[in-house]
């Protein structure tokens, strides 16, 4: 019994979005696209959670090269360890669940682009290490990598 308590004292707790998003988060990142240089993304963060529990997500987007732009995320627990929503840059639902110490997001995005995103908690628990594959016909066609912060 002793055993069991200290290897589950030693497990972290999931990774819960909709709190960590809660409230302001800004995010420093490199996308990757096929056939293009590098640059860097910032991306500016606010969370509001209502009382129901559904997140919704204000992002300013700044993307070296375009202007800037504002999309938006509502994402609402769906059950233990998953997630449902929607995204402004998506063309239908967005799914989200637990996958080990990460939170799994998949969605498709207009032009038949796949998404696939890993965020994966710091330590520290104030940062996220948000991974991003974007695929066209199963190819990959984009890479992100982000460190996203609580401010």
């Amino acid at each position: 019994m002793i055993a069991l308590a200290l290897l589950l004292a030693g497990q972290a707790a999931p990774f819960d979005p909709i709190r960590f998003f809660a409230g302001r988060t800004h995010g420093d990142g490199q996308l990757k696209e096929i056939l293009k240089s590098t640059h860097d993304v910032k991306v500016d963060s606010l969370g509001r959670v209502d009382r129901t529990g559904m997140l919704t997500l204000t992002q300013r987007i700044a993307e070296e090269g375009q202007p800037p732009r504002i999309r938006y995320w509502r994402l609402r627990r769906a059950g233990t360890n998953r997630y449902v929503g929607t995204l402004t840059d998506a063309t239908g639902p967005v799914a989200a669940w637990i996958d080990g110490p990460s939170l799994h997001i998949k969605y498709r995005m207009k032009g038949g682009l796949d998404v696939d995103q890993y965020l994966t908690p710091m330590p520290s628990g104030k940062a996220v290490d948000n991974r991003m594959t974007i695929r066209k016909l199963g190819l990959v066609v984009a890479n992100m990598r982000e460190y996203i912060f609580k401010r």
